[in-house]
C-alpha cells in the first residue's frame, strides 16, 4: 500500500523532507520515485535484519554499498536515512559517489533519528547512476553498534506534459536577452509580461533562434518579427506563442501580442524558421533599436 508523508496532503512533500514511495503519479508535479532499502546493496562486515542494518559481530566497521540506477529520471531530490543508537563510541556515514567511484558528496556523519541529503545539485545527465556507500565504525566490539533503517533515494521522474523551463526577469535594461531551452522538449510556450520597448526610435520587436541571423526566417530578414509595433515612444508589450520544437521539421511560431501605450493594439503573430535539423536551443529577444527595458519572459516546454 502506498503512504504518503505525514503532514503533507495528498502526499507533496518538498524533495528536502519527504517519505515518497515509488512511482505515486502527482498531477503537475512530476513523478515521484524511490529506491527504498538495504535488501539490493553490497554488505561487507554488515548483518541486515528486518530491514535494520548493524555492524557484524567480532566485527568494528562495514560497509553498505548500493547501486541506484533510475530508468526514468529528470533530477535527483534526496536521500532519507534514519540512525539509531548513535553515541559517542560509534559513528556512521553517508558518501555519494559516481559510477566510477568518484566522490561526488563527501561523507556525511548521520545523527540519531531521521536524516536526509540533498542530491538536487548533482546533475542527471552527467551522473545518472549513484553509488552510495553507508559507512558504520564503532571503538571496540564491545561498543553498541550504529542501527541504519528506512532509507531511500528519491528523484523526480522525467514525465509527460507542460513543465517550466526559465523565468527572467528583465533587469537591467539590456540590447537582448538570450535565454537557453534545455535539449528534449517538442514544443514551447513563450510569454512575455509588461516588457518596455521604444527609446525615442521607431523600434520593433524581434525574436530569433540559435544566434541564427541568416535569411532563414518567413520574412527572409534574419529574425522573426514578433510584434510590438513601431513607435517612438516607450511602450509596453506582452504576449504568448506556441512554438513546434521536432528537430528535423521546420519550426513554426503562433501567437498573438498587445501593446500600445494602453494595451490597445492587438496582433496575431506567426512565422516559420527554415530549420529541420536542430532543435531549439536558444531563443533571443530583441529591438531593431533601442533596448529592452524591464518585464519578465517565461519559457514552458511541453515533452
Amino acid at each position: 500500500m502506498q503512504k504518503y508523508p505525514a503532514g503533507f496532503p495528498n502526499g507533496i512533500a518538498p524533495l528536502d523532507s519527504n517519505s515518497y514511495i515509488p512511482d505515486i503519479n502527482i498531477p503537475n508535479y512530476g513523478r515521484y520515485q524511490s529506491d527504498y532499502g538495504f535488501e539490493n546493496a553490497t554488505l561487507s562486515n554488515l548483518t541486515l535484519t528486518s530491514g535494520v542494518l548493524a555492524i557484524t559481530a567480532g566485527q568494528t566497521t562495514g560497509t553498505a554499498t548500493k547501486i541506484v540506477t533510475p530508468t526514468d529520471i529528470d533530477k535527483w531530490g534526496n536521500l532519507k536515512v534514519t540512525c539509531a543508537d548513535d553515541d559517542s563510541s560509534n559513528l556512521a556515514t553517508v558518501t555519494i559517489k559516481d559510477i566510477a567511484h568518484n566522490v561526488l558528496i563527501a561523507a556525511v556523519t548521520l545523527i540519531n533519528g531521521i536524516n536526509f541529503i540533498d542530491l538536487s545539485t548533482i546533475v542527471t545527465g552527467t551522473y545518472p547512476t549513484l553509488e552510495v556507500v553507508y559507512t558504520l565504525v564503532r571503538d571496540s566490539t564491545g561498543d553498541a553498534t550504529p542501527l541504519l533503517s528506512s532509507t531511500s533515494v528519491v528523484w523526480e521522474g522525467d514525465f509527460v506534459g507542460w513543465r517550466d523551463i526559465v523565468e527572467v526577469d528583465i533587469t537591467p535594461e539590456a540590447a537582448q536577452l538570450d535565454i537557453i531551452i534545455p535539449s528534449g522538449y517538442k514544443a514551447l510556450e513563450l510569454s512575455f509580461l509588461d516588457i518596455l520597448v521604444g527609446t525615442g526610435s521607431a523600434s520593433f520587436f524581434r525574436l530569433r533562434f540559435n544566434s541564427d541571423s541568416g535569411n532563414n526566417y518567413n520574412n527572409s530578414i534574419g529574425f522573426m518579427n514578433v510584434g510590438g509595433g513601431s513607435t517612438s515612444t516607450t511602450v509596453s508589450v506582452s504576449g504568448d506563442f506556441r512554438i513546434q520544437n521536432i528537430a528535423s521539421q521546420i519550426k513554426t511560431c503562433l501567437g498573438f501580442v498587445v501593446h500600445g501605450s494602453t494595451g490597445s493594439i492587438e496582433e496575431d503573430r506567426g512565422g516559420i524558421w527554415k530549420n529541420s535539423s536542430d532543435e531549439i536551443n536558444t531563443i533571443s529577444l530583441y529591438l531593431d533599436a533601442g533596448t529592452l527595458g524591464s518585464g519578465k519572459v517565461i519559457v514552458r516546454g511541453y515533452k
